[in-house]
């Protein structure tokens, strides 16, 4: 469900389940701009022996403008959550997953969010939910 507040609608971006060797870039639609509030990543690896994790960039399509966070390494046949907040983070999660905080990201434009497995393979799986607030550019 969408929220609308003054300056913008608060809402939900899902990311599908999405083979690990696949990038997803989310962006909002022309004329629109998006304060990234938080989110959460979640990465289930098949039995390929190799360390994954889930890397959150901010790009402009083409080159990559700002590294938002990285989780810890993923090993075969694991799972891994990486959450992200703007704002303070008072630990860094866990065993399973970690937490990543970061200050004001506003996209518009061509810029993309992106995210990606790094070693990732087509037997991974990894999908999600970032909450932003969007508003006319």
């Amino acid at each position: 469900m969408d929220f609308v507040f003054q300056g913008g609608k608060r809402r939900h971006i899902v990311i599908a389940p999405t083979a690990g060797n696949v990038v997803t870039n989310l962006s909002p639609a022309a004329g629109w701009r998006w304060q990234i509030l938080h989110g959460l990543i979640n990465l289930t690896c098949d039995a390929t022996v190799a360390n994954r994790t889930i890397r959150i960039r901010l790009t402009d399509g083409t080159t990559v403008s700002h590294q938002v966070g990285i989780s810890g390494a993923t090993t075969a046949s694991a799972t891994r959550n990486l959450a992200v907040r703007s704002g303070y983070a008072a630990n860094g999660g866990g065993t399973e997953g970690d937490l990543i905080a970061f200050g004001l990201l506003i996209i518009e434009g061509a810029d993309q969010l992106r995210v990606l497995v790094d070693a990732g393979v087509a037997g991974d799986s990894y999908n999600g939910i970032i909450t932003v607030l969007e508003a006319k550019a």
